[in-house]
């Protein structure tokens, strides 16, 4: 990686880019690009080139922020009714207990952690997709095994994975639950456990 950028510009941009992609102005596959472009920048020019083309993102009110940064125990910001948002930014995140999973979820954990336990929750889509960024952090999911689970992202300088420790199941008319995303110098697992089993989030 080159060393004359400074490192909080870089960082700057790549948050930048994850907020575009939370607010659905990138998709999966261009967040991804662009975040991993932002790592292989050798200058400050090639760096503002990835959110040239993107519309100025509006100031957060402080309220919503400390909504969205708020540490484990109550904490993500709803966009509309289908998507809901996990941010944990040197802080944690956990999500567990009966709770309601909109068809999709996004996970950002900057050098923090966000855990999800979908054991109790509802589901309210036959699929659930998950987006993940993981930098400097980590991210855990956990899943009963009367669902179908898929894990796809990539890594640089971290893991991402699934933890099949429990079979998930194979009814083709179980609920699906997509895991995908990004991890960079974090962990991402995704894993089946059995409801009432003791886990790390416990």
């Amino acid at each position: 990686m080159p060393d004359h950028v400074p490192p909080s510009e870089r960082e700057r941009i790549v948050q930048d880019l994850g907020e575009h992609f939370a607010q659905d102005r990138l998709t999966l596959p261009e967040y991804e690009r662009r975040v991993e472009l932002a790592y292989r920048a050798g200058s400050a020019d090639a760096l503002r080139e990835l959110t040239r083309d993107l519309t100025p993102l509006a100031p957060v009110p402080m309220s919503q922020a400390a909504a969205m940064a708020a540490p484990a125990g109550g904490t993500a910001a709803t966009v509309g009714t289908r998507t809901k948002n996990f941010l944990a930014f040197m802080s944690g995140v956990v999500r567990r207990g009966k709770w309601t999973v909109p068809a999709r979820l996004r996970a950002f954990a900057w050098m923090g952690g966000i855990g999800l336990d979908l054991r109790e929750a509802v589901l309210t889509s036959p699929v659930t997709d998950i987006y993940v960024f993981a930098l400097m952090g980590g991210v855990e999911i956990i899943v009963p095994p009367n669902v179908k689970l898929e894990s796809d992202g990539f890594a640089i300088m971290g893991g991402f994975e699934d933890q099949l420790r429990e079979p998930a199941s194979n009814d083709p008319n179980a609920p699906l639950i997509r895991v995908r995303g990004l991890a960079i110098m974090g962990g991402v697992e995704a894993r089946v456990a059995e409801t009432g089993a003791k886990t790390e989030l416990d």
